[in-house]
């Protein structure tokens, strides 16, 4: 691997951090897309943002254990480890359709992402039927094993409780959290040892990591949040459109 794309997985890492603090999810969803353009196979640039994912989200969940709901997310969590596999096998056939094919793959998954986070408006409740849960944990465990955007049915279903800011971060950073090892284990078996290196890259960037974490929460803070958020999710609309139609422009 090139100097020059150590220094892009960097940056890539640093900007994911801070963003994934400032709307408080989508690490891989912010790392993925940008790792594959830089040449990265599927495998390897999933095992980076996994990698960071676990950094970012260990640390919060420590600071926030108290608030995690465990009673709630416990049917979830095992549902999407359950899935997991079966994303992986998805990715398989991905990565042998090709590049141009994986990365299309990739910025449909992410449109569909935005187009779910900005339509669906989700009405809080004390408590969800069960079947939610299962649902989640399935399109969860798919998406994350598949391409390593697991995120958004978890939020979405988190977001239907009436939870406090501290019991949805901590919740969902335990739910990430918690599949991580096995997924790391399935990266290896099914892709070898390339998806091993590109994780110990991921982790060898802690630093900056836990540096984009600590200023995108002091972002947070000072800067108008709707706008920020509405700019990421153009810059993520352009980001999946580009990987959709660049083979067709080829």
């Amino acid at each position: 691997m090139p100097y020059t794309t150590y220094a892009f997985v960097a940056l890539i890492m640093l900007l994911a951090s801070i963003l994934q603090s400032l709307v408080g999810f989508g690490f891989a969803i912010f790392a993925v897309p940008p790792l594959l353009m830089l040449g990265l196979s599927l495998p390897e640039a999933v095992a980076i943002a996994l990698a960071g994912t676990l950094v970012q989200g260990v640390s919060a969940v420590i600071k926030l254990r108290g608030h995690i709901q465990w009673r709630a997310i416990s049917l979830l969590t095992l549902m999407r480890l359950l899935m997991i596999p079966v994303g992986i096998a998805i990715m398989m056939l991905l990565v042998e359709l090709g590049e141009a094919r994986t990365k299309q793959g990739v910025g449909v998954v992410l449109l569909i992402s935005l187009i779910l986070w900005g339509a669906v408006r989700v009405q809080p409740r004390d408590r969800l039927a069960p079947g939610w849960g299962v649902a989640a944990g399935i399109g969860s465990g798919l998406l994350g094993g598949s391409v390593g955007m697991g995120g958004p049915p978890c939020v979405l279903w988190a977001l239907s409780h009436r939870w406090s800011s501290e019991q949805l971060r901590s919740s969902l950073f335990t739910i990430f959290c918690s599949t991580v090892p096995a997924e790391f284990l399935l990266l290896w078996w099914k892709f070898g040892l390339k998806p091993v290196h590109a994780s110990f890259l991921g982790l060898l960037l802690t630093p900056l990591v836990v540096a984009g974490t600590t200023l995108g929460l002091w972002l947070s803070t000072r800067l108008p949040t709707t706008h920020l958020r509405r700019a990421m999710v153009g810059l993520l609309a352009v980001t999946a459109l580009y990987a959709v139609v660049q083979p067709f422009i080829k």
